[in-house]
């Protein structure tokens, strides 16, 4: 899915690396849109699930893999 060719179409191979990035983390879309570069620390990307924060705040830290960061 990573490598798949969507030609001259910019936005759809945007829409396609945003998936893949999704996937390799574990978040929603809500919660990705949500994330700044602050939420790096070092090779981990830390968020809050919003799910969580209502019952209690939960902090998930997630290792990126060496294709998250192309």
């Amino acid at each position: 899915m990573a490598e798949a060719d969507m030609g001259d179409d910019k936005q759809l191979a945007t829409q396609r690396d945003i998936f893949v990035f999704q996937c390799m983390i574990g978040c929603r879309v809500s919660e990705l849109y949500k994330m700044t570069y602050a939420n790096i620390i070092g090779d981990y990307i830390e968020y809050v699930p919003r799910k969580t924060r209502d019952d209690r705040v939960v902090t998930v830290s997630v290792p990126l893999i060496d294709a998250a960061f192309v």
